[in-house]
């Protein structure tokens, strides 16, 4: 732990936010949604969910959730409903993989406050600690491996050895190396296309990932966001639970932006990098299939090599297209321009209207 605030007076206020606070997380807590999806194997960023009215009754009693925006926006990919922050898509992808393993994938990354298997737990519903917030994080930015949370390194005697002790616990992985990346990716496209995007405009370009939240009436504004070594947490609120005028992007992420700015190391940000069994392919945003030269956008996603896209768009048909970075979006011009550069790189030439693979069926 490299800094630890936990108020912004302590001689108005001994209480520790960060550790003693119990706070609803609202939409921090949805990364941890799409991690245990993807490590279930249920989805992929690629995933397309509904984006459409929702009741459950449970106990009976109703339970209706809502975009901010109280808009519906149809089928949308994962990476969208987390860019974003859509609720009712992570709603339905809660269900989908199991409200019990959303649970357990959140206590494994670090989350020990009370959690309960009901629906309202994928909108971050409960109260958790900050400093257990930001270890679940962590956890992502450190490739699935959650990192035990320390203070001190070492207690040293007067000539400079380590007294005898306990130590530190040992690190515990809650993710794959993959599952964790695909959550990174999308957190970076909240930063460089969603609800985190301010960062970059306040000048912050490094290689960094995010994700803001705000809870019922605005009482909670989060942003929580790590580098490929380093995470960070900020909340925005009141003691006494009262409403803000506030979100999370517009009260938060300034102040993390500045923060990062202000401690930014000589070259940045370590660079994050995807690990072993992760391949990037460009899709289709509107099918989450293989996109192709005739797709009118263009996405570059990050699969486990074990759950690449075996279609072919089925909407647009055409040539297959080449990987680039995770994340990137790519206009039609630019889209063409690199495809046939790749085709010539792996073929030798470009693809004739002969050899074109065949549209797959429609899904």
């Amino acid at each position: 732990m490299r800094a630890w605030v936990g108020g912004r007076d302590y001689a108005a206020s001994q209480f520790d936010r960060i550790g003693q606070a119990r706070r609803q997380a609202g939409s921090a807590f949805k990364p941890l949604v799409f991690a245990a999806a993807f490590e279930a194997g249920v989805a992929t960023p690629a995933t397309l969910l509904e984006d459409a009215p929702l009741e459950l009754v449970s106990g009976g009693k109703a339970w209706v959730p809502a975009n901010d925006d109280d808009q519906f926006r149809g089928w949308v990919t994962a990476r969208t409903a987390v860019e974003q922050s859509l609720n009712v898509p992570t709603a339905r992808l809660a269900l989908q993989t199991g409200l019990q393993r959303v649970v357990d994938t959140a206590r494994a990354c670090g989350i020990t406050t009370r959690l309960a298997a009901v629906p309202s737990i994928a909108l971050g519903a409960f109260e958790v600690a900050p400093i257990e917030l930001l270890t679940a994080y962590a956890t992502i930015a450190n490739r699935g491996v959650r990192p035990p949370v320390h203070l001190v390194e070492a207690v040293l005697d007067d000539g400079g050895e380590p007294l005898a002790g306990e130590g530190l616990p040992a690190p515990a992985t809650a993710l794959s190396p993959a599952s964790a990346y695909l959550v990174t990716t999308l957190l970076q496209g909240v930063l460089d296309y969603g609800t985190g995007r301010q960062a970059r405009a306040l000048g912050l370009g490094d290689s960094l990932a995010g994700k803001t939240g705000t809870s019922n009436q605005r009482r909670d504004n989060w942003f929580v966001g790590f580098s490929a070594d380093r995470a960070t947490l900020v909340w925005v609120g009141f003691d006494d639970d009262s409403p803000t005028p506030f979100s999370g992007s517009r009260a938060a992420l300034p102040i993390w932006t500045k923060f990062l700015l202000a401690v930014r190391p000589p070259g940045g940000y370590t660079r994050i990098t995807p690990p072993q069994g992760v391949r990037v392919v460009l899709i289709d945003p509107a099918t989450g299939e293989l996109a192709t030269d005739r797709c009118p956008e263009v996405l570059a996603e990050a699969f486990p090599t074990d759950r690449i896209p075996d279609r072919v768009c089925h909407e647009h048909g055409g040539w297959f297209a080449q990987p680039i970075d995770p994340g990137v979006r790519a206009d039609k011009d630019e889209k063409e321009g690199s495809l046939r550069g790749w085709l010539r790189k792996v073929f030798g030439r470009e693809r004739g209207p002969d050899d074109r693979p065949s549209p797959g069926p429609p899904p």
